[in-house]
């Protein structure tokens, strides 16, 4: 790739279980340093490690679509996910590697395309949609409660809570791939797993449990916090363990249980993903 702005598109025909993004045309191998995005949870990946959540796992018939923009001493990767734009995931601003070249990484057995388009989209900045009147969005722990004392403190403000319509793709870190169900939502607290409860709006301001079994998944975090997240999920894991209510209030949900227990949620936006600086394609030599 020359400088200037390029897309492609990475579909996962079979099996969706891989990176794509762009490396250095002198490696091969599963092991190989460069941008990626993928893997379990949507996570970038700097050829090697993965250095932070940022969109949702790839499934069979997926679309990605990666957006490079090349200057002489800088780099930038943006991604669309199933043309949902995530935002810039890498901002390099110093020498690399040249010339880069489309990759991927699979596990086990894949099949993927890969195809250059030629339509560059006008914005990549990642699409966020909040409203007042709907419970889906990014959500902030205000407070929780349990036998009258409040056992949150600040730090808890800082775990991420998402609220996503079920088997959509409109907000980043979906989990689920099948069709919507009508008034099923997911509530995705990210504190050191994921903790996923499903539940069903009743009506505006009332919504139920679906089931009592909560999901946890992995979760990558780069918060200090470690065990404040640790003390915040065994809470929750208490809390579901019980009956509960949910209440909608425009900018406020409230988790109420049957033993004197209770979760308090506000409403935020979401602040926008700070793209990473880390360049594993560094280089020492004027190319």
């Amino acid at each position: 790739m020359h400088s200037g702005r390029h897309i492609w598109q990475f579909h996962f025909l079979e099996n969706g279980k891989g990176y794509v993004g762009v490396a250095h045309e002198q490696q091969c191998g599963f092991r190989r340093e460069g941008l990626f995005y993928g893997g379990v949870d949507g996570t970038l990946n700097d050829g090697i490690f993965n250095v932070a959540s940022f969109g949702e796992m790839i499934y069979e018939n997926d679309k990605i679509q990666i957006v490079i923009e090349l200057g002489v001493k800088s780099l930038q990767m943006s991604v669309f996910h199933n043309n949902h734009p995530l935002g810039t995931a890498f901002n390099i601003t110093e020498k690399y590697r040249k010339p880069l070249f489309p990759a991927f990484k699979i596990f086990g057995e894949c099949r993927v395309s890969v195809s250059k388009l030629s339509i560059l989209p006008e914005k990549v900045a990642r699409d966020i949609v909040s409203s007042d009147d709907s419970i889906e969005g990014y959500w902030q722990i205000e407070q929780c409660e349990e036998d009258g004392e409040i056992v949150s403190n600040l730090n808890w403000t800082d775990f991420e809570v998402w609220i996503t319509e079920e088997g959509t793709r409109r907000f980043p870190r979906q989990p689920l791939p099948q069709k919507a169900k009508s008034n099923n939502f997911l509530i995705n607290f990210y504190l050191d797993k994921v903790v996923t409860l499903q539940i069903k709006q009743l009506n505006e301001t009332n919504l139920i449990l679906v089931n009592n079994n909560f999901t946890i998944l992995p979760y990558i975090h780069h918060l200090n916090n470690v065990n404040e997240m640790k003390n915040a999920r065994f809470f929750f894991e208490r809390f579901t363990n019980k009956f509960f209510t949910i209440n909608h209030f425009k900018n406020k949900i409230i988790l109420s249980n049957s033993v004197d227990a209770r979760i308090v949620l506000k409403r935020c936006f979401k602040k926008p993903f700070k793209p990473l600086k880390t360049n594993p394609l560094k280089t020492n030599c004027d190319l």
